[in-house]
């Protein structure tokens, strides 16, 4: 038997789903969330290295102020994923003009939807990577 993603030890393989056993396990709720993401350094290993890193935006100022709504939960992973694109379209349109792309080394980061488990990390990666 194999633990679900649910907790439940119902299944006989890993693979297996809780809508298959009837266990009557309610999805996992999902939300959008906006985090200000930008390039952390990684270390000096191969002249150097950069990974994404995103902070969770909770100034409630920057959603009124945007017009955009607060992250919210979603049951459809179908409907939380037309709205990341739907808010990442406003974003682009609103606080990301004349913000430069994560890439230059003049970057103040730049604002992204992403889809998350209910409740959303407050920033990403939960750890720093490690170069290999």
């Amino acid at each position: 038997m194999a633990t679900c993603p649910y907790g439940c030890d119902n299944h006989a393989d890993a693979d297996s789903r809780c809508e298959d056993c009837n266990a009557g396990h309610a999805a996992p709720l999902q939300c959008v969330a906006v985090y200000l993401e930008d390039r952390q350094y990684g270390g000096p290993e191969e002249g150097g290295w950069w990974y994404d890193a995103g902070e969770l935006v909770t100034d409630a100022a920057f959603y009124v102020d945007n017009l955009i709504t607060p992250p919210m939960a979603y049951a459809d992973p179908d409907v939380a994923a037309g709205v990341e694109v739907a808010l990442q379209l406003l974003l682009d349109a609103g606080p990301n003009v004349g913000r430069r792309s994560t890439s230059s080394m003049l970057s103040t980061g730049r604002y992204v939807a992403r889809v998350e488990d209910f409740p959303p990390p407050l920033g990403y990666p939960a750890e720093k990577p490690h170069y290999e």
